[in-house]
């Protein structure tokens, strides 16, 4: 008899875990930066999960105190290369582009970036959600008055907030 329910035991508990696990299963990631709020600048990301191991992420930044007018508009792949959209290590592109427009002269610039990101996310089985990413890459600057101009950049998102 004792034998039998440890047998049940040992079978039973890892075939009904991940049964668990997929009830608590999420879609989407809605997150922002905090620090971001520090600096009176705002970002927010919105990650749709694709696959267990993929994840379609669209953001936007907005700064209130470096120049008039100042916005980042972008989108990030991921894959989970281990875990998954719930909890792991994630690899990936981001592509985002920058606008700004001087407050001296009111000229107008932009900024197009394409890097490899890399970067860990847990999910607290409740909702809360962590996502941290960084990644280096080129940027081209695609206007203003010294024509178009390539250059190196690193960057990194550090999000909190709730995936349902």
């Amino acid at each position: 008899m004792k034998l039998s329910i440890i047998l049940f035991l040992i079978l039973a508990v890892p075939v009904a875990r991940p049964a668990l696990r997929a009830q608590q299963s999420h879609t989407y990631s809605v997150t922002i930066n905090p620090i971001s709020l520090v600096y009176g600048d705002f970002q927010s990301m919105v990650e749709k999960r694709f696959a267990n191991k993929t994840g379609l992420a669209a953001m936007e930044y907005v700064s209130f105190n470096r120049a008039p007018v100042f916005y980042r508009i972008g989108a990030l792949l991921k894959y989970y290369i281990i875990g998954s959209f719930e909890q792991g290590a994630q690899a990936g592109v981001q592509m985002f582009y920058d606008h700004f427009t001087s407050s001296v002269d009111r000229r107008t610039e932009g900024v197009l970036f394409l890097a490899p990101i890399a970067g860990y996310k847990y999910i607290v089985p409740f909702g809360l959600t962590f996502d941290l990413s960084a990644g280096a890459g080129p940027g081209w600057q695609l206007s203003g008055l010294n024509g178009s101009r390539f250059f190196t950049t690193f960057f990194w998102n550090l999000n909190a907030g709730w995936s349902f």
